[in-house]
């Protein structure tokens, strides 16, 4: 598990290895614990009080993102709102969802693999956004001919 992804989960990180780290130094190991703290607080502003940009995208819908030979399929769970439906919008590699309920930036997804945009299809069913796309086929292996010039 890396430590540094949850604020909480960097502060009893760094609280477990201070005794143990600190206890050889021959100053106040207090000092350098105080500093490193000081430099997060200055470098990652926010981070230490859990007001990160990270901890508020959670409450944003994840996507789930997979693909299969001929599809890609992407599941957006969603609560019923009255507020209308949300719109959607795709090109070859992206997919664009905007009017998501309860938020006001539109969420943009990479698609793994190009798509047919003309091909989307879209349902709600069991509060789960689901957005079928074909897959831009690979064109088939074509022969070069190579002219000589003498």
């Amino acid at each position: 598990m890396n430590p540094f992804i949850d604020p909480d989960e960097l502060k009893t990180y760094m609280e477990k290895w201070r005794q143990p780290f600190l206890e050889n130094f021959p100053f106040g190991g207090d000092a350098i614990h105080k500093q490193v703290m000081e430099t997060l607080q200055y470098f990652l502003p926010g981070f230490l009080t859990g007001q990160t940009a990270q901890r508020q995208a959670r409450s944003r819908p994840e996507p789930q993102v997979f693909e299969t030979h001929d599809f890609v399929i992407v599941r957006i769970p969603l609560a019923q709102d009255d507020d209308g439906k949300p719109r959607l919008s795709v090109d070859a590699y992206h997919l664009y969802v905007s009017r998501l309920p309860g938020q006001k930036d539109a969420l943009t997804i990479q698609l793994p693999s190009p798509v047919k945009p003309k091909s989307a299809k879209a349902e709600f069913r069991n509060g789960i956004l689901e957005v079928r796309l074909v897959k831009h086929g690979y064109d088939p292996t074509a022969e070069i001919n190579i002219d000589e010039k003498r």
